[in-house]
């Protein structure tokens, strides 16, 4: 026979759960309750907004997109500071965080792939990272029950079961469900009379365990004592095991905020961020004048934003593919040739123009050592060191407008060393070291009046590990990136 209890908890999915030590039991302000109660009741067909919501009569901007086998994207964000945010986890879970105004995590929600409840952690407002309780689901006897456990000082201390009921009648219960079965109340007083001998009411010690006498030694009397004559004393050298603590919890707990904000140094919402790098030269024909576009992907919130920049064409469009002429003997109707009349020591023709070379050659006419490279309207396109037709030492690539692009190091043609990139769209400038064209290894941003932007490491010309940052209020952002995607982030307080 199936007891009201079973009936009320079958094919029970949990939408939101309260529990009555740290919040009200009330979900008429849970924004993340509602979309998952319509996510479910229409059959997991995709939720997606963005918005802005009231919650207890203040404003706040809502972003979010939920679908099926994908995890949530969920920000909640007021004057651009985090409300509630989502880490990814590994194996497709994922889990919500609640903020602090001063930006401390409180409540963390955990969900698996399928957006099923898994469990949910409540820490101290003010201490960072001090968990208090752990509620999640147990199943006993065919009933949904909630298994809550309390800590201190992160270790488990006490721990209680509590069993549903679809009354209150005391007003006091531990824990309130908003379900698809409706509200539901969760107490340790609703614990079914065929449980009266399960402890559901336990505490803990150094993780001993509470044994039911009962259980054992079934036939033991009194006047058949336990003969202890031949047992031994332990000596009593017991020390309590230091948690082990690895270099990502260290990280983790310095980075425990995921994704903080998205403002800019001037308290502007970022779009997108990564570092634009200057367009190479094109080397053959069929790209001549053809801009560069690269794509940057970047993850707020575990929210992914594509967005395409398109970099400003450099100025230099050689047509010939430098590898080709760096073996070719110059003879008459070659690229390359001697220009005696046009004062200059070599002419790189392409579809564009003219580009006029003055500088050392070697003996194959090839530019070889200092030398200049000015555009057909008379711009200076390059102005450094070659070897055997290519970019290679030290030089100062330009813009077509003839603003500086590049300074620094080269190597066969490619941005590589030390160098500085700028970029005329807003001004900033990349300090730092550059591998196949691209930032790599750790390097710095500045705005161009001189002004900080970040500091970060870089792979393949995006971000990738640790980032630092800083806004108009001298508050730091300490980020962790991955291929460009910011995965999580802290803010110190200054």
């Amino acid at each position: 026979m199936i007891t009201s209890q079973q009936e009320l908890t079958r094919d029970l999915i949990f939408y939101s759960v309260c529990v009555s030590d740290f919040e009200k039991l009330d979900f008429k302000n849970d924004a993340l309750a509602g979309v998952r109660a319509n996510y479910f009741n229409s059959n997991h067909r995709l939720q997606a907004d963005d918005t802005d919501i009231s919650l207890d009569d203040v404003s706040y901007k809502l972003s979010y997109k939920m679908s099926k086998n994908q995890p949530l994207s969920w920000k909640v964000t007021k004057n651009l500071r985090p409300y509630q945010s989502v880490k990814r986890e590994t194996g497709g879970i994922y889990c919500v965080r609640y903020y602090t105004e001063n930006a401390t995590v409180y409540k963390k929600q955990f969900f698996d792939s399928s957006h099923l409840w898994i469990r949910t952690e409540y820490f101290d407002k003010s201490i960072e990272g001090e968990r208090l309780c752990t509620v999640s689901p147990k199943k006993i006897d065919g009933v949904i029950a909630i298994e809550k456990i309390l800590f201190s000082n992160n270790r488990m201390v006490a721990g209680v079961t509590l069993f549903p009921s679809d009354k209150n009648p005391e007003n006091n219960s531990a824990a309130l469900v908003y379900s698809n079965n409706g509200m539901i109340w969760y107490d340790s007083a609703f614990a079914p009379a065929s449980l009266n001998k399960v402890n559901v009411n336990y505490k803990t010690k150094h993780a001993k365990l509470m044994l039911d006498a009962d259980k054992f030694l079934p036939d033991y009397k009194p006047e058949n004592p336990i003969d202890l004559s031949l047992l031994e004393y332990l000596d009593d050298t017991f020390t309590e095991p230091k948690p082990q603590v690895t270099a990502y919890d260290r990280i983790e707990k310095i980075l425990e905020e995921a994704h903080k904000t998205n403002k800019n140094l001037f308290g502007q919402v970022i779009e997108h961020s990564g570092v634009e790098v200057a367009d190479e030269e094109t080397d053959v024909l069929a790209q001549t004048d053809e801009s560069v576009e690269e794509k940057v992907t970047e993850n707020h919130d575990d929210e992914v934003i594509e967005q395409a920049e398109k970099f400003e064409k450099s100025d230099e469009t050689e047509s010939k593919d430098d590898n080709n002429l760096q073996n070719t003997v110059v003879e008459e109707g070659d690229v390359i040739t001697a220009e005696e009349e046009r004062k200059s020591d070599a002419v790189v023709s392409t579809t564009s123009g003219n580009y006029e070379y003055f500088g050392a050659v070697d003996e194959n006419g090839l530019r070889t050592g200092r030398g200049r490279t000015v555009s057909p309207s008379g711009i200076t396109a390059y102005d450094g060191e070659y070897a055997q037709g290519k970019r290679d030492g030290f030089g100062v690539f330009y813009y077509k407008n003839g603003d500086i692009n590049y300074v620094g190091d080269w190597k066969e043609n490619q941005r590589s060393g030390a160098g500085v990139g700028y970029r005329t769209s807003d001004g900033t400038m990349h300090i730092g070291k550059w591998e196949n064209n691209s930032p790599t290894n750790y390097g710095a941003r500045f705005n161009k009046d001189g002004t900080f932007i970040d500091v970060a490491d870089y792979a393949n010309g995006v971000k990738n590990g640790k980032c630092i940052s800083l806004d108009e209020n001298g508050n730091f952002y300490i980020s962790i990136w991955e291929n460009g995607k910011k995965i999580s982030e802290h803010i110190i307080e200054w």
